[in-house]
């Protein structure tokens, strides 16, 4: 055989590149632009637990004696709920977490205020 008789099959075209898909972070469970949110995670957002739980916090505050400790606890735990949030945006939960902010600081102030004013009126009215 000579070279002449060998013919040379045509190199394939070259295929366009497909965009390639945004890779999926493990901790992203939900991608808004894939489904709409789920109802239940409107109302309570179980996806943040710490505004969650700073919103009942911040609730149960109001109860004079409870909210020396509730209060504190909704203000702290309800900044790192908004923390969370702002990390991981499809968690929701930003309401709760600003609802025991704000609930945590009013209670805190007026409680500790109440328990800071009677401390220092009982020591300038001279009771030891």
């Amino acid at each position: 055989m000579a070279d002449e008789d060998i013919q040379e099959e045509p190199a394939p075209e070259p295929r366009a590149e497909r965009p390639r898909r945004r890779p999926r972070d493990d901790d992203d469970e939900y991608d808004v632009r894939r489904r709409p949110p789920d109802p239940v995670q409107t109302l309570i957002p179980y996806k943040n637990p710490l505004g969650l739980i700073a919103y009942y916090a911040g609730v149960f505050s109001f109860i004079p004696c409870a909210g020396l400790a509730q209060g504190p606890t909704a203000l702290i735990l309800g900044i790192l709920g908004v923390r969370y949030r702002n990390k991981y945006p499809t968690a929701g939960g930003f309401g709760h977490a600003l609802s025991g902010v704000i609930m945590g600081s009013i209670t805190s102030l007026a409680n500790w205020g109440v328990v800071i004013a009677f401390v220092v009126g009982m020591s300038m009215a001279g009771w030891k």
